[in-house]
């Protein structure tokens, strides 16, 4: 009984470690949603628990090795470290396709694809020939576009939602692999000690 309580314990310590190295990925992702779908974190927050539910759920048979690592441990670096780029992606796609309220720098207004002519409006041409060098910012305020449905001045519906939702899909799959990742990692550990215990 006793042997069984040490287990729970080891287990839940390792859970609570899993959820500690998550929090920093957390706290970027609820920080920077896509604007399209800001209460996004209430899905992540569930989404992330039922990933951290199913890795401590699953049991495998033997801990296979690869190139000196275990499986585990391969798998969720490769996770890992696909997160990671795709994080880099997702920041530089949401720079260049959402411009901040200047006001109340919290704000994040969805555009379309920045200075790409395929997405402008009418007004958004003119707007390319008259002030090339302008930033889409300063494009933003010449036309008071920062307010609900301002950017439709300047870009074309279509525009705005296609980048609204890759930028959607990418964040989705940058949490997906980061949490699966640090989870796995965690999994491997409890595995680990569960087996050196048992010995």
């Amino acid at each position: 009984m006793a042997c069984k309580t040490f287990l729970s314990t080891i287990l839940w310590i390792f859970i609570a470690g899993s959820l500690g190295v998550l929090v920093p990925g957390y706290a970027f992702f609820t920080s920077y949603p896509p604007p399209l779908f800001p209460e996004i974190s209430i899905v992540i927050s569930a989404l992330s628990i039922l990933i951290i539910i199913a890795a401590f759920r699953y049991k495998p048979k033997q801990i296979a090795e690869t190139y000196g690592l275990p499986l585990f441990v391969k798998i969720a670096i490769i996770l890992i470290v696909a997160a990671l780029v795709i994080l880099v992606f997702y920041v530089i796609f949401l720079q260049n396709w959402t411009v901040l309220d200047p006001q109340s720098s919290e704000v994040r207004f969805q555009i379309g694809f920045g200075k790409c002519s395929c997405g402008l409006t009418e007004a958004g041409l003119m707007l390319k020939e008259k002030f090339p060098n302008e930033t889409v910012r300063d494009w933003m305020l010449r036309e008071a576009a920062f307010r609900s449905n301002g950017p439709n001045i300047i870009w074309k519906s279509c525009a705005i939602n296609a980048a609204g939702i890759i930028l959607i899909l990418i964040y989705l799959l940058g949490f997906i692999l980061w949490t699966s990742g640090f989870s796995l990692l965690a999994r491997h550990e409890s595995i680990k000690s569960h087996s050196t215990t048992g010995q």
